[in-house]
């Protein structure tokens, strides 16, 4: 059932109740959560569903508020109780805002209009590692990252997805408790596949031809599926006990043009855990995040903050709390592990998929999470595309007399969703494999006890030696950063080019001169 088209002022959102009495006539889809991972998913599903609920459990504005982006991000932001790490800097990596920008054409010029800084990288960035040796001194423009934080993204997806796509409607307060199953039982007498969702206080399921688990860390798919009969997945974490102290700070008007570097970021020698980030977000401010193991935490005061500065192996980040101050509230973060649940080493009920971070989780400091969120609801997109036959034009082809056989393009997709289902959740591995290895690789010597697989260690130890070579040369840096960003393969750092210029940079360490190039590589 396609909903009406909304003002150019609606959110799009209706009522629980309101979902519930209608009846369901075409083919739908429910997703569970309404962060970045659940709007993309919604956008993707749209081109492939007749109706897609986007199912919210808190109560957020059902109107853009006057002002525009920035002012409806506030609004927002006020009745923001379902995401712990709403208030914590968040990084969208160049891949994932290119793939943004072709889902929602037009997003990056409207975010840029909203305040989100583009800043050229690594041009003004000071990058100082103490893993891996010291001081990224290269200043070149690889490519411009545009520095927005999470709400203004969010907000502006929302605002889009109401405009854009008429076929989406988020469903505000609803909170889900459950899945509901149906079909034929399996050879272990379980429910073949997952039909809806079930609502706090609500006597009857929302039925779906598909649920999408968008619902982050907090997922309770694993403990829904196990009261089922279906395996809950293993659960593998690596967890470095990071907390981040963030705020918002406010730096001089001539901080750039002063020669201030408008991103930094410093991390210690190991053992020491400490690390600390300023970066750009809308409004002419940036955002300020200090992190530690639970001993090493920076405490959440003015002192303790340039203190822990001021303690840092290189003085930029000091430097810039010294000329700046303090703007925003000081927040704590603990729920920094990384953690994957490996839903592609079990069997699975058809038409349900898992995935963002309800599937895997990264330690936020790495930047990946809302890139593969992306990157993993493109993929959906692909595969349902394949599965399914071409939508109607719109729901209304659906028969009148709901006792009435279903169209035959509704009865075909509605036969091919469990085996698509269950074809994505199998790829799930494959999606996030690197950049898993990337971040538990960066981890694991402050997660004790954590062993990675031959094929982690072999990715994470690579991608180290490349890191500290390319501290000396400016194309390998150049290489690297294309991968962190996700827009090459891992594999193009292993390269004829990159691997000579690795071993003559060994063979140089060896007869004590310096090594590394600046021609291409």
């Amino acid at each position: 059932m396609t909903a009406p088209a909304p003002s150019s002022a609606s959110l799009g959102s209706t009522a629980v109740e309101d979902v519930l009495s209608r009846p369901q006539t075409g083919l739908r889809a429910v997703v569970v959560g309404s962060g970045v991972a659940g709007l993309v998913a919604a956008r993707v599903l749209s081109e492939h569903f007749d109706e897609v609920l986007l199912l919210e459990r808190d109560s957020l504005p059902t109107e853009a508020a006057e002002g525009g982006l920035a002012a409806t991000k506030d609004a927002v932001s006020a009745r923001r109780r379902g995401v712990p790490q709403w208030g914590q800097p968040h990084v969208m990596l160049n891949r994932g805002l290119q793939e943004l920008e072709a889902l929602f054409p037009g997003l990056k010029e409207d975010l840029i209009a909203g305040g989100a800084p583009s800043v050229a990288a690594p041009a003004s960035w000071t990058m100082y590692d103490g893993r891996l040796g010291g001081l990224m001194p290269h200043k070149y423009t690889a490519f411009e990252i545009l520095c927005a934080s999470r709400p203004l993204v969010e907000t502006e997806l929302r605002v889009r997805l109401a405009r854009d796509r008429p076929n989406v409607t988020s469903v505000l307060g609803a909170v889900v408790e459950g899945l509901e199953f149906g079909g034929g039982p399996d050879a272990a007498a379980r429910p073949g596949r997952v039909t809806g969702v079930r609502l706090r206080g609500c006597l009857a399921p929302l039925g779906a031809d598909l649920v999408v688990d968008a619902s982050g860390r907090g997922s309770r798919a694993p403990e829904w599926l196990a009261a089922a009969g279906w395996e809950a997945p293993p659960t593998v974490t690596v967890d470095a006990n990071l907390v981040y102290t963030s705020t918002v700070i406010k730096l001089p008007d001539d901080w750039a043009a002063s020669g201030g570097d408008e991103v930094i970021f410093c991390v210690a020698v190991p053992p020491d855990t400490r690390s600390g980030l300023i970066v750009p977000i809308e409004g002419g401010v940036h955002h300020l995040i200090m992190a530690g193991r639970a001993d090493q935490r920076c405490p959440p005061n003015d002192e303790a903050i340039a203190e822990f500065a001021s303690s840092l192996p290189h003085p930029a980040l000091a430097k810039a709390l010294a000329a700046g101050r303090r703007v925003g509230e000081i927040r704590c973060y603990e729920r920094t592990a990384n953690f994957r649940r490996r839903y592609e080493d079990i069997e699975m009920p058809g038409n349900l998929v898992v995935f963002g971070d309800a599937a895997c989780a990264f330690n936020p400091v790495h930047g990946q999470g809302m890139t593969v969120a992306v990157l993993e609801a493109v993929e959906l997109g692909r595969q349902l595309g394949a599965a399914l036959p071409p939508p109607a034009a719109a729901a209304a082809t659906a028969a009148a007399d709901r006792a009435a056989p279903p169209p035959p393009r509704l009865a075909a997709a509605r036969a091919a969703l469990p085996a698509a289902s269950r074809g994505f959740m199998r790829s799930l591995g494959r999606q996030v494999a690197v950049p898993w290895s990337l971040a538990t690789g960066a981890d694991q010597a402050y997660a004790p006890g954590f062993k990675q697989t031959m094929a982690e260690k072999a990715i994470s130890g690579l991608f180290d030696e490349i890191t500290r070579l390319s501290l000396r040369d400016v194309a390998v840096h150049e290489r690297l950063m294309r991968v962190m960003h996700m827009l090459e393969e891992p594999s193009s750092l292993m390269s004829p080019g990159i691997l000579l210029r690795l071993a003559a940079d060994k063979l140089a360490g060896l007869f004590g001169r310096g090594g590394g190039s600046r021609a291409s590589a």
